[in-house]
């Protein structure tokens, strides 16, 4: 069944299928909408203000753990895709200052906000999840209202603005296709390249791609606040380490560095750096478009 054919049917069949396998373009599609969650309850966060355990999602669609448990077995690689990660509650004590409301499994699956959100499109049996819904459609439905005006209500000077603002329009998309062509192509053949690269140079090469607030020391916040890597040492002061998941997702990797050789020949290995993959830059790339980022006085990473 197509998205189209569900366009103006009933809302029973509108909140099926968008809780049905086939309406899973649709829940891509409207997975940004996070700022729906705030209109239908409060949503408790762990410590850091970006993840929430099993527990405080069942807590906020009024559902038992085991429920929200079932659905992602059911759906984990959607959910995977919106940022849902398992870790060890151990990288939890060590990432976090307080880890009150946490439950004391030795494993602890986290969700994002986005993945809360896709919680709410699949669960059936919630009246908050069936709230987030009708906001979804809402917002859906207000995409897809034509605005229609009359053409007998339009004055001649009315239509000649509109027929040059459509002129201007068409030129100016052309104007930006032959601007943006050979950057695009750059840009393909860079994501096609092997290798991996430092964050100060990762840095530099988001500048150059029109990132222009996005230094290495702000990139780094930002890979810390998006939880590809953490600061090692039990003061959190150490050096900085990727996580497993994202180096299997290949947006980073840990290379080992010489540090020196000794006159016997042997290599003294210090501790690894992080580098970042193409496809990492790609990622940042896409993360960091239309933002701007200042250091807080804290040294935490303000997003504007």
């Amino acid at each position: 069944m197509s998205d189209t054919s569900i366009t103006g049917s009933t809302p029973e069949r509108q909140h099926d299928h968008i809780i049905s396998p086939e309406g899973r373009a649709r829940r891509d599609a409207l997975a940004a909408r996070t700022d729906v969650l705030d209109k239908v309850g409060t949503l408790r966060t762990l410590p850091d203000d970006m993840h929430v355990t099993t527990e405080m999602v069942a807590e906020f669609y009024g559902v038992d753990p085991e429920v929200i448990r079932k659905l992602v077995i059911r759906n984990r690689e959607e959910l995977v895709g919106d940022g849902y990660v398992v870790v060890a509650r151990a990288q939890l004590v060590r990432d976090m200052v307080s880890l009150t409301g946490v439950p004391k499994a030795r494993m602890i699956a986290l969700f994002p906000r986005r993945a809360v959100l896709r919680i709410g499109m699949l669960l059936r049996d919630s009246p908050v999840a069936r709230e987030v819904r009708d906001y979804l459609l809402n917002v859906e439905h207000a995409a897809q209202e034509p605005v229609f005006v009359h053409p007998s209500e339009l004055t001649r000077k009315q239509i000649l603005e509109m027929a040059l603002d459509s002129e201007n329009r068409a030129l100016a998309a052309e104007e930006r296709i032959i601007e943006l062509e050979p950057k695009a192509i750059k840009w393909d053949k860079f994501l096609s390249a092997d290798g991996d690269y430092d964050v100060n140079c990762a840095a530099k090469l988001l500048h150059r791609w029109g990132r222009a607030d996005i230094g290495e020391t702000r990139l780094w916040a930002l890979l810390r606040k998006l939880g590809w890597v953490s600061r090692s040492g039990l003061y959190g002061n150490g050096p900085h380490v990727a996580y497993q998941r994202h180096i299997d997702l290949g947006l980073v990797t840990m290379k080992p560095q010489v540090q020196y050789v000794t006159e016997s020949g042997e290599e003294i290995i210090r501790f690894p750096q992080v580098r970042i993959t193409p496809r990492g830059l790609n990622e940042l790339h896409n993360i960091t478009k239309g933002k701007t980022y200042c250091m807080g006085p804290n040294g935490e990473l303000q997003t504007g």
